[in-house]
Formats: C-alpha cells, sequence, structure tokens
C-alpha cells in the first residue's frame, strides 16, 4: 500500500512538472506575439486578407498581422494549432496535426490521429478514459482543475470523488464540488448546493449565478435587479471604471474594433442569462452530456450541437459597444454576429490591403 502511494505521488510530481513547463513555454509564446503589425497576406494561396486573434480583455494593445495559414490534413507536420483548422479538436501535437481529445470524449476515429489528454490518457471503448473515485489526479491544469476526472466527478486533494447532489451541505472549499447546474450557497441559512437562476430578488447568495437576475447587490449580499452603470458603454481600461449604482463592478471587454481613439475597452451590459433562450437551451444538454470543465466549442463538438452554439453567440449581440464601423479586411476573422454580414464578405484586394492604414483592433 505504501509502495503505490508513492508511485502515484511520483506520478503526479512528474506531471505537476510537465505542465508547470508547458504553461511557461506557453507564456513566453505568447509574449513574443503580443505586438503585431497590418501587412498584406503572406500565403500564396490567397490574395485575401486575414487577422489572427489577439487579446479580448484590457489592456488590448493587439496589432493585427494580416497572415493566412492554409490548414494543414491531419497527419500533417506543423508548428502551430491554427496550421491545423479551425475545428477545436484539430491541434498540433508533438509537431502532427492531430485530433487532441479530452478524457471522457469520443474516440478511435478509423483514420488513427486520435491523441486522448489527461485522466488515463487512453481511447478505451471509444472513449478517451477518465479517472473515477479515489484514482489520483491533478487540478493544476491551466484548461480546468478537475480534467483528470470523470464527467460528474472532481479532483479535491488529488483524488477524484464524486459532486455533491441538490440540497447536499457544502464547503466552498472548490468551486466545482457541486454538480453540474449547481452552486453551493454560502449565504443561505444553510449551505447547500442550489440550482442556477432559482433564487429570488431580496434572497441572499453567494453566487450571482444563483440569482434568477444574475446580479448580487454587495451592499446586503441579496440577489437584486442590475443597475445601470455610473457611464453604461462608456470607455474603460478596467473593471474598477465600470461601476454600478450599488457599487458593485462590471466587465471591462475589448471594443471589437479600436482605431486607436479614446480607451480601447468598454462597460458592457449585463443581460440575464434566463431573457436567453439558446443560452438556456445549449446549457441544458451541455450539464447533461458535458464535462464541467469543458469550454463551450469543445462541448458543442462532442455534441454535434455547432449551430445551436452559434445562436447563444449571436444571442450576446446586444452589447453597448460603441463602435461604430469595422474595416473590411476584419469581416472574416469577426463573428458573424460582429460584423454585420450574414452572406459571404466581399475581400478586399492585395493592392487596397497594402494602402490601408494600420488600426489596432482589440477583440
Amino acid at each position: 500500500m505504501h509502495e503505490s502511494a508513492m508511485l502515484a505521488s511520483r506520478f503526479l510530481e512528474g506531471r505537476r512538472h510537465f505542465w508547470q513547463r508547458c504553461k511557461a513555454l506557453l507564456h513566453e509564446h505568447r509574449a513574443h506575439r503580443s505586438v503585431y503589425s497590418v501587412r498584406g497576406p503572406k500565403s500564396a494561396s490567397s490574395s485575401a486578407p486575414s487577422c489572427s486573434r489577439c487579446l479580448t480583455t484590457p489592456p488590448c494593445e493587439s496589432w493585427c498581422e494580416a497572415e493566412a495559414y492554409p490548414p494543414q490534413a491531419l497527419g500533417s507536420t506543423c508548428h502551430l494549432d491554427r496550421e491545423c483548422g479551425e475545428d477545436v479538436s484539430s491541434q498540433c501535437y508533438m509537431g502532427i496535426c492531430r485530433r487532441v481529445l479530452w478524457a471522457g470524449q469520443k474516440c478511435a476515429h478509423a483514420d488513427g490521429h486520435d491523441v486522448c489528454l489527461f485522466g488515463g490518457q487512453l481511447c478505451d471503448d471509444g472513449y478517451c478514459e477518465s479517472l473515477g473515485t479515489n484514482q489520483a489526479c491533478w487540478d493544476g491544469y491551466q484548461e480546468g482543475m478537475d480534467l483528470d476526472c470523470m464527467t460528474g466527478w472532481y479532483c479535491l486533494r488529488a483524488s477524484c470523488v464524486p459532486q455533491l447532489p441538490r440540497e447536499h451541505t457544502c464547503l466552498g472549499e472548490h468551486p466545482n464540488e457541486c454538480s453540474r447546474g449547481l452552486r453551493c450557497n454560502l449565504a443561505s441559512s444553510r449551505r447547500q448546493c442550489m440550482a442556477e437562476f432559482v433564487v429570488e430578488l431580496g434572497e441572499r447568495s453567494s453566487d450571482p449565478r444563483l440569482c434568477k437576475s444574475n446580479h448580487v447587490d454587495p451592499r446586503s449580499g441579496e440577489c437584486a435587479a442590475t443597475p445601470p452603470y455610473d457611464s453604461s458603454g462608456g470607455d474603460c481600461g478596467s473593471a474598477d471604471a465600470c461601476v454600478r449604482g450599488d457599487g458593485s463592478t462590471g466587465q471591462c471587454l475589448c471594443k471589437r474594433w479600436w482605431d486607436g481613439t479614446g480607451a480601447p475597452g468598454f462597460c458592457e451590459l449585463l443581460i440575464p442569462d434566463l431573457e436567453r433562450p439558446s443560452f438556456l437551451a445549449f446549457r441544458a444538454l451541455r450539464n447533461k452530456g458535458c464535462h464541467h470543465n469543458w469550454p463551450q466549442e469543445r462541448c458543442a463538438y462532442e455534441l454535434d450541437k455547432l449551430d445551436l452554439l452559434e445562436l447563444v453567440r449571436k444571442e450576446s449581440e446586444a452589447t453597448s459597444d460603441p463602435t461604430q464601423s469595422v474595416p473590411e479586411c476584419a469581416y472574416d476573422f469577426l463573428p458573424r454576429p460582429y460584423s454585420g454580414r450574414a452572406a459571404q464578405p466581399r475581400r478586399l484586394s492585395s493592392a487596397a490591403v497594402q494602402a490601408a492604414k494600420p488600426v489596432v483592433f482589440g477583440f
């Protein structure tokens, strides 16, 4: 028993060092790519400009470079993830374009290009193997704390344990201790796991996601209607500039396009989740069929619900972003609700791109 514990400890320590090194390399890579300049397209196969995604939160310093990467087929050599296409699972893994799947996802495609990450790191009976009750896990992954554990479990003190059901007593010692769709309400008369969006106005809540209004008044700790910002839609450089009437702060997001005038960010409106039907439909499917640490894109890919995710994004079109116009060279990059075009966008000629004034964008 002692030998097994030592092996498990060494396994976790080795994995921890590996991922810490990976995060350091990723940080170094991002630091070298934090500033870009607008230039003509580099791809010989296309004369159309394109952009690479930059920062989405302040300080928004992101000069974009028109750099096109023709997607490579799975099995091709690569250096960057974006060379392998836009599919959320297509990534550059060990210098080869692979279908990189997380623990719990379906695997064993006939082409042999699947790679399972996290958990058991192998494909077993058509699924990437996850870890179950009391199996050793690590909670230090940048992508999520519980990715080693199977759906419905979370990593607590280096072991996978089941999430807690509704009305079960909770301690708030782990952000995912309650089952999917539930949150630990530390402000109720008894600390317990409660369903999201059920707490009425005037009732106490420790988490805005428990409130029907998605907002907690910091003065009383009670669910309340969201008051307007002192300057809704106004420029900001951080959330500290987005102060509401009750003293709470909102989100400072990057403008979808910034020409260098004024601040690069704006104070975003808060739309309660209960007023977003597509979000609620996707949320129900996500709580039932996806791991709580999977991002929306990976969940939609696994459930084959990419069309529904597109509707969720369109619901976010209601915004206080003060941007009046976006250069056409960005239409291919920005999501369709922001581009303002439903059909295939008209592209600029390469001569027009070369003559265009460099702009800064902060999407």
